[in-house]
């Protein structure tokens, strides 16, 4: 009886503590905000006595160019993959993209705590914020100063997601874009959806903040020329009204080349004044084009109207329909360097002026074009990809709206870095493939998927999907050739958290493959028991497990003409390098394993707080 009444109050007193923690977290929260309830992460659990290390499955390396660089696959919970990222890519990463659970409840599943999340679990809202919370604190950290995060979202999550990003990207802005992903549309509440949402989190640096920062250069020539060969003798006024018509998502900015201020003279109205001519010169044209540009006139010389006629050719000035004389908005030198953004618009008979075209637009904020169809472009393509599989991922993605939204950022930046960890189907690597195929950039990508007993996620969808895209695939009776590229495949394990010396020793020594995958590094040149060696594009790699090895491991080092990064097992965070130091082959030295172990525990307490 007695044991029986100790047993429920023991038990009572359990649930107390419980819930005087509970209130305490909620009284520490925000007044104003998101506050919601607490629903424990049992991945975030399992890192207070444990740290994560990679271990590469070496059969599903794929090598296909030597001079390209390594794409990986990280199989294991995204919340253990961000942990062991905050240890080899803090602030290495230029892009995320990543396109979470809608939590819908209808037809997508996901797994909070190993349990799938229903629409009829009453704290389906808890348990989504608090695992989209501490997955988003545990990016942030990733990104370099100039790192972009992107969010694929619904209307289902919106409100919430917007003030998770509020609370955990402060110092960045916000922008969510509407994306037309389902044309012909899905019954909503009363209306037809056919929308989703882009939410750009980007830095306020001057990079982003400057006016216009974000402008899309468009390749004018090209879509003029594409369009020019449908048509014999078109002038580039036709050709452009063609592309404003009938090509949209071409678009093109047009406008008059004349500055519409007024030069007036104090005395001479209409006329320029002394010392206000210098973009006072005529345009060259002939058969409805420009063949040059005349000299600065001088300040006296006053034409009669705009265009004047001198045996087969034109000289356009640069005066209004009132014959007021204006200024054009370059200057001769400027205009000469950019006479393919300049057209002739025909206004009359003997009649001209000189429009130019704005070679860059700024991205609009609602995105409609027909290829982000998530059907068309996302779909049907893992079908094309997986012709075995006609049910996988109902929910993926276009190619080309991923492309063109990490395009916004990296465009420019070929040996850019793109993590994205709730990868799925692996649309996000299959686009930056395409880029690199594309401008023959060296862009790499880490996809973060997991494995579980019902879906082995990671490894029959992510890594295979882009294996197939390195290497090609057949699409029905085609041939799909492939994109040149490497991969890599990881996957993350727990290791109980050392606490001695000898335990220590032993996690160093599991730390070989976690290593290489920091530094880009795989290729073993030398094994011995008391170190390693990887030779690397840029530098080689050495591990030393044995400071009395010391020696032999720098003659090793001193016959090659390689630069070396060095690890150094210690017990403690620091070392002690002055014998590697000296070596001038040797750029960088660290220790392991404890720098390791205080990061991933200094993660678990930033996500437990």
């Amino acid at each position: 009886m007695d044991n029986n009444i100790n047993s429920k109050l023991k038990e009572l007193l359990e649930q107390i503590a419980k819930l005087e923690e509970e209130n305490a977290h909620l009284k520490s929260k925000k007044k104003y905000g998101l506050v919601w309830d607490l629903p424990h992460d049992d991945r975030l659990i399992e890192l207070e006595d444990n740290i994560v290390l990679l271990s590469e499955v070496k059969k599903r390396s794929i090598h296909s160019d030597k001079t390209l660089p390594w794409n990986y696959v990280l199989e294991g919970d995204n919340l253990h993959s961000l942990a062991v990222l905050n240890h080899t890519h803090s602030k290495k990463i230029d892009v995320i993209y990543i396109d979470p659970p809608y939590n819908t409840g209808e037809g997508e599943k996901w797994v909070y705590n190993n349990k799938i999340v229903n629409k009829d679990d009453g704290y389906k809202h808890s348990k989504w914020i608090s695992m989209m919370d501490i997955r988003l604190k545990a990016s942030r950290g990733l990104l370099k100063e100039d790192g972009v995060l992107i969010c694929a979202i619904d209307d289902q999550e919106l409100p919430r997601l917007l003030l998770l990003l509020e609370d955990n990207f402060r110092g960045y802005s916000i922008t969510t874009v509407a994306v037309r992903h389902n044309p012909s549309g899905r019954q909503y509440n009363v209306l037809s959806n056919v929308h989703e949402y882009a939410i750009f989190v980007v830095p306020n640096i001057p990079k982003y903040t400057e006016k216009n920062s974000l402008q899309i250069r468009k390749d004018i020539n090209a879509t003029k020329e594409e369009i020019a060969a449908c048509f014999k003798n078109a002038s580039d006024e036709e050709i452009s009204k063609f592309i404003k018509k009938y090509l949209p998502d071409e678009k093109i900015d047009v406008r008059s080349l004349r500055n519409s201020n007024r030069l007036d003279h104090p005395t001479n109205p209409g006329k320029r004044a002394g010392g206000k001519s210098t973009m006072f010169y005529p345009f060259i044209i002939e058969d409805n084009k420009i063949i040059g540009v005349g000299d600065v006139c001088e300040h006296s010389f006053h034409p009669e109207k705009a265009t004047i006629k001198k045996g087969n050719h034109y000289y356009i000035y640069p005066i209004d329909s009132h014959g007021n004389e204006r200024k054009w908005l370059w200057n001769k030198e400027t205009a000469e360097q950019n006479l393919d953004l300049l057209i002739v618009k025909k206004k009359g008979k003997d009649s001209f002026d000189i429009h130019r075209m704005k070679e860059y637009i700024l991205p609009k904020s609602l995105f409609l074009k027909s290829k982000y169809s998530a059907r068309e472009h996302g779909t049907k393509l893992l079908k094309n990809i997986f012709p075995e599989s006609p049910t996988v991922f109902d929910y993926s993605k276009s190619i080309h709206l991923v492309k063109d939204c990490i395009s916004l950022f990296i465009k420019d930046k070929k040996d850019a870095l793109v993590l994205d960890f709730f990868a799925g189907s692996g649309t996000t690597a299959h686009a930056v493939l395409e880029m690199n195929k594309d401008d023959n950039g060296f862009r790499r990508s880490i996809m973060c998927s997991t494995n579980d007993e019902k879906e082995p996620i990671a490894e029959k969808y992510t890594y295979e999907r882009i294996k197939r895209v390195i290497n090609g695939y057949k699409n029905g009776k085609k041939d799909v050739p492939g994109i040149k590229g490497n991969l890599k495949y990881f996957k993350t394990e727990l290791h109980p958290l050392p606490r001695t010396d000898g335990m220590k020793s032993l996690t160093a020594k599991k730390m070989a493959d976690t290593i290489c995958f920091e530094n880009n590094t795989f290729i073993k040149t030398i094994e011995e028991k008391e170190f390693l060696i990887f030779e690397g594009s840029n530098y080689s790699v050495g591990i030393i497990f044995d400071e009395f090895k010391t020696d032999k491991f720098l003659k090793k080092v001193s016959k090659s003409s390689a630069k070396f990064k060095v690890y150094f097992m210690s017990f403690s965070a620091e070392g002690f390098f002055e014998e590697l130091e000296v070596n001038q082959n040797i750029i960088e030295c660290r220790t392991v394993p404890v720098p390791l172990i205080n990061s991933i525990h200094r993660i678990y307490r930033e996500l437990k707080a």
